[in-house]
């Protein structure tokens, strides 16, 4: 609008300098005349054939500002309607394609995949689905720098470009993720010697900013039977199908491939009705919350909860958390998950008022980075009235990688409110000591991985010692995870740790359970409390 403007100031200027030209110069020659000149000048002014002729230069002046304005505004309007043409073309090309790699995204690849359909069939051929994910691209860029990974990635779509045919397409479709698809791949043995000569061509070197960077690939694969009729074909199926056997190959073959075949149909099924069932769990009463103890050997009495959400459908049984919270974080369903072990952290602090304990709950990365998620925690905690440190949060390093000035400033708003902050899983991620020192954390939580071997493992008993000395400097507690042995248990009380939470203290335990637990004797052997349901 502006520009626009300022176009016409200018035009509308250029006119009038014209315009007081032409006056200029007919004023200028009257002043210069001397009195008897100007004398004749006005009888012969007088006359028509003079009084015509400085008209007619005057006409030709005020025209040919005229004619300069009208060919400004039109090749001023013109250019801008050239402008738009440009700017909705670059819209409309960003909105389908990758900016980083030009590759098509994932609305580029719907928007070809019917064309690339219609091809199959009318070849009456089948075509193949290849879907790959670089392995550790996250160490790449923590190691070297996003703009590193950034040309890693431009690189692989290079490589990419280079592998597919003029009937192929290759898109990007997520930050370290690729989608194939091959046009004429008939056959699983075709299928599967296009996915290994891929997986060779990535696991070639690259050369970033001059160092040599070994990487490789995972990928899941499928064929895609284009010969019946092409409408009953949707990308969207065809993708959660290769996503499937892809994170399969990124948990069991990385750096390989997995193939799709009936079984992982089967388990795709099996999983849509779980995601379904999952949705439907609080509604049903089937989430429930229990609470694992956390000891103080020092004080030899229990100093605090951690909240731990079970989930046991009447169809599918008991569902570890490790196969729901991902489906949860997944399906967006992880806002209701946490807000419902939110709200039976505080109920259950509430209810263990005054006996002195800390109960904790986990937050995961998807809801620590919500806009509204500290707003909400903070107004429940003060509907509850809880006192100070009667609560911790539960942050885990891979939260923290993720955008660690924005959680930084949100775990601050916390401590101030009185809410404790524990960093669970410590010693798993990859940059822990470079910003331990600067988080508002009160205590570490040792990665169960570590107790495991620490009685046959010198390495590991030296890094729980490493990690309490540290802890120490910098005033924060430490709480041993996964102690399940009284041998384990000797371990790290001689590193100096003195907070155990474990199944030789006690299993996770239901509310009702809890207050016969605090009352109840101490055990000599076989574990620190007797129970009856051990």
């Amino acid at each position: 609008m502006i520009r626009k403007n300022k176009a016409l100031i200018s035009v509308t200027v250029l006119g009038m300098l014209l315009l007081g030209l032409g006056v200029f110069i007919i004023v200028s020659l009257n002043q210069l005349m001397i009195p008897d000149q100007k004398n004749s000048f006005r009888n012969a002014f007088e006359q028509t054939d003079k009084v015509l002729f400085m008209s007619t230069i005057l006409f030709l002046i005020l025209l040919a500002a005229f004619l300069i304005a009208f060919f400004c505004f039109f090749k001023l309007k013109r250019f801008r309607y050239e402008a738009k043409i440009r700017s909705d073309e670059q819209k409309k090309y960003f909105t389908a394609f990758d900016a980083l790699t030009g590759l098509p995204n994932r609305k580029g690849i719907i928007e070809q995949f019917d064309g690339w359909v219609k091809k199959c069939v009318r070849d009456s051929k089948s075509g193949g689905a290849l879907f790959l994910d670089l392995d550790n691209l996250k160490t790449v860029n923590n190691t070297f720098g996003h703009d590193a990974g950034d040309q890693l990635i431009a690189e692989s779509a290079a490589r990419l470009k280079k592998f597919i045919g003029c009937e192929d397409i290759a898109g990007r479709t997520g930050s370290d993720e690729f989608a194939v698809l091959i046009h004429g791949a008939n056959t699983e043995d075709e299928l599967e010697f296009l996915v290994r000569k891929l997986i060779r061509i990535f696991r070639e070197p690259y050369l970033i900013n001059g160092i040599v960077i070994q990487l490789s690939c995972s990928m899941g694969a499928l064929l895609v039977r284009c010969r019946e009729t092409e409408r009953s074909i949707q990308f969207e199926d065809i993708l959660g199908r290769g996503e499937f056997v892809l994170n399969e190959a990124k948990q069991t073959h990385r750096g390989s491939y997995v193939l799709f075949n009936e079984d992982h149909g089967n388990q795709i099924d099996r999983q849509f009705r779980l995601e379904r069932a999952l949705k439907l769990s609080i509604e049903s009463d089937e989430l429930l919350c229990y609470f694992q103890p956390q000891y103080d050997c020092n004080s030899e009495r229990i100093v605090g909860f951690e909240t731990l959400a079970r989930w046991k459908n009447a169809e599918f049984g008991m569902i570890p958390p490790s196969q729901f919270i991902p489906m949860a974080e997944k399906s967006g369903f992880i806002k209701e998950l946490g807000r419902h072990v939110m709200e039976c952290t505080f109920a259950f602090a509430k209810s263990m008022e005054g006996r002195g304990l800390t109960v904790s709950f986990n937050a995961s990365p998807m809801e620590l980075l919500e806009v509204n998620y500290i707003d909400y925690l903070i107004s429940r905690y003060r509907f509850y009235g809880l006192s100070p440190n009667s609560i911790a949060i539960e942050i885990t390093e891979s939260s923290l990688m993720e955008s660690l000035e924005k959680i930084t400033s949100k775990l601050q708003i916390l401590k101030k409110q009185g809410i404790q902050i524990y960093l669970d899983d410590f010693g798993t991620g990859f940059s822990s000591l470079t910003y331990l020192k600067t988080l508002p954390i009160d205590a570490i939580k040792i990665d169960k991985s570590f107790i495991d071997e620490i009685v046959t493992k010198d390495v590991e008993k030296d890094i729980v010692l490493m990690i309490v000395g540290l802890a120490r400097r910098l005033n924060m507690e430490v709480i041993a995870e996964g102690v399940e042995t009284e041998e384990q248990l000797n371990c790290v009380t001689r590193a100096g740790c003195h907070l155990i939470q474990g199944y030789f203290i006690s299993r996770p335990i239901c509310q009702s359970e809890v207050l016969p637990l605090l009352g109840q004797p101490k055990k000599q052997t076989g574990g620190v409390f007797a129970s009856e349901t051990d």
